[in-house]
Parts: structure tokens; C-alpha cells; sequence
């Protein structure tokens, strides 16, 4: 009996968080909060949905090159800052932001500024 009381607690905490994440997602439009990529040359795309974000990186803007020596790059700048994000895509140049529930909007400031620090240091 103890043991479905704490299944069931468990369950409508996570239930709380994600109600939470999808009320703030929706009330919060992604055109307002998106930093302008035209910053850095490197950034040839940004995609994603709700918390799940792929940042795509590549040495020419028009012809879509990958830039995998870059990526290696800023995702080890990145590691030192404390920042982990996961790499895909076919050529391996495409950060996977997947935040936890948890992640806050100090977190998700600390990640643009981790980024934009590696970056600017290439």
C-alpha cells in the first residue's frame, strides 16, 4: 500500500512540472524570446519544439557545409563552462539541447551566454 502512495505522489509531481513547462511554453511566444541568429555566421540554422532544440552549425550560410572541426570546438569551450549538450545530425554539427523539467530561465541565460562566449572565441 506505502508503495502506490509514493508511485502516485511521484506521478502528480511530475505531472505538476510538466503542466508547469507546457503553461509557461505556450503563454511565452518562441518569436520574442529567439536570439538573432545573424550574430555568428557559423549558426546556419536553429529547429526545434518546446524544450528540445538543434542548432545547426556550418562553414558556408548558402551552400550548408557542416562544420564538424567548429562544432568539436565550441562543444569542448562549452564542456569547460559546465555547459553539456549533445551532438547529431548526419555529419555530427547539430548541438541537441535537451534541457531537464527543471531547467529554469537562469539556466537557459547561462547556456546563451556559454554559447556565445564559445563562440565568439573561435
Amino acid at each position: 500500500m506505502q508503495r502506490l502512495t509514493a508511485k502516485r505522489t511521484v506521478h502528480n509531481v511530475s505531472l505538476s512540472l510538466s503542466r508547469r513547462c507546457i503553461s509557461f511554453s505556450s503563454s511565452t511566444s518562441q518569436t520574442a524570446t529567439a536570439a538573432p541568429v545573424d550574430e555568428f555566421l557559423v549558426i546556419g540554422d536553429v529547429r526545434g519544439r518546446g524544450l528540445m532544440l538543434g542548432v545547426e552549425l556550418v562553414s558556408d550560410r548558402n551552400l550548408k557545409t557542416p562544420a564538424i572541426a567548429e562544432t568539436l570546438h565550441i562543444m569542448d569551450q562549452m564542456k569547460e563552462l559546465g555547459v553539456l549538450v549533445g551532438k547529431g545530425g548526419y555529419f555530427g554539427n547539430v548541438f541537441r539541447i535537451t534541457p531537464p523539467l527543471c531547467f529554469t530561465k537562469d539556466d537557459a541565460d547561462y547556456l546563451v551566454e556559454a554559447m556565445d562566449y564559445s563562440m565568439s572565441r573561435m
